[in-house]
């Protein structure tokens, strides 16, 4: 029977062994498991795999989730005043405006199905399609909130609405959403093929 080892040397051989650093969810489920014969909190400065976790790191571990649910609070914006004129509100589904509210609506539908599909399908080719529709999505959104934010102030009786400002400001966040799939740290946690490993304990 193997002896427990300290969470660097069992960091170390699992890199070894699969030629990347485990994940937040491989992790957990180790610690659950009690491979660790030394808790997190008394680990090394420096050396404890906590310390690499944190942070960022778990941003990679749930972007997937982070994706879909940009695109849920996108959906929910539609709803929500666009613009105001003569006392009368009107959102993305009022007349003259489904079309592209039915466009937006459509995008946002799109990135929660890619942002589930990547939750449970973690390979590279994925990754990089959700990745670049958020950017795709996220680029449209910014621009047909901020742009018309930009025309309704310019237009007499007429003021922009809340759900613009909100649909703007979502866009940036799924483009800032959809770089980070691309970057090396994103291949590490959501591009190698990795299945997502259920934790039955909570980490203390």
């Amino acid at each position: 029977m193997t002896s427990p080892m300290t969470e660097q040397q069992w960091t170390d051989k699992f890199t070894a062994d699969h030629g990347r650093e485990p994940t937040l969810s491989e992790y957990r489920a180790a610690k659950s498991a009690g491979e660790f014969s030394e808790p997190a909190a008394t680990a090394a400065p420096g050396t404890a795999f906590p310390n690499r976790l944190r942070g960022m790191p778990a941003v990679y571990e749930y972007l997937p989730i982070i994706l879909a649910g940009l695109g849920g609070l996108a959906i929910l914006c539609l709803f929500l005043p666009v613009l105001t004129a003569l006392g009368e509100s009107a959102n993305w589904f009022s007349t003259g405006l489904k079309e592209e509210g039915y466009l937006l609506l459509v995008s946002f539908l799109l990135l929660i199905g890619a942002g589930a599909l990547l939750w449970f399908k973690r390979v590279t080719w994925v990754r990089m399609t959700t990745g670049g529709l958020a950017v795709l999505v996220g680029i449209f959104a910014t621009v047909d909130g901020f742009a018309n934010i930009n025309h309704l102030s310019n237009t007499p009786w007429v003021s922009p609405g809340i759900g613009l400002y909100i649909i703007g400001l979502l866009g940036l966040a799924m483009i800032a959403g959809g770089v980070l799939c691309f970057l090396p740290a994103a291949e590490r946690h959501l591009g190698q093929g990795q299945q997502r490993h259920a934790v039955t304990q909570p980490i203390a």
